[in-house]
């Protein structure tokens, strides 16, 4: 992108291995109607998941079943893990530093 009316492109990558799928595809509503945003779901291939963007996590679930890293330019972008992991209260998850 040139930059000409100011508007500048970010990279998002996967945060880890795996098949990308149409968020609509997802069995939570409030993923699949866009309650939560924008976004993709990833079928995992793997267990670690890492921050997606260059940026500081400004917000960890106390379940650590999801995360928002938000970039300098102010974007957030949450990465949240399995479909009603919530439940699970943070057994099973371990957030690294």
């Amino acid at each position: 992108m040139f930059g000409i009316f100011g508007k500048k492109s970010i990279q998002i990558l996967s945060p880890c291995a795996g098949e990308v799928v149409e968020l609509g595809s997802v069995d939570d509503e409030v993923f699949s109607q866009g309650m939560a945003g924008d976004g993709v779901a990833i079928v995992p291939e793997e267990s670690i998941f890492c921050a997606p963007v260059d940026g500081k996590i400004t917000k960890l679930f106390k379940t650590s079943h999801a995360f928002v890293v938000t970039t300098k330019s102010g974007l957030s972008v949450m990465v949240h893990i399995g479909i009603d992991t919530v439940d699970l209260k943070g057994e099973g998850f371990e957030a690294l530093k």
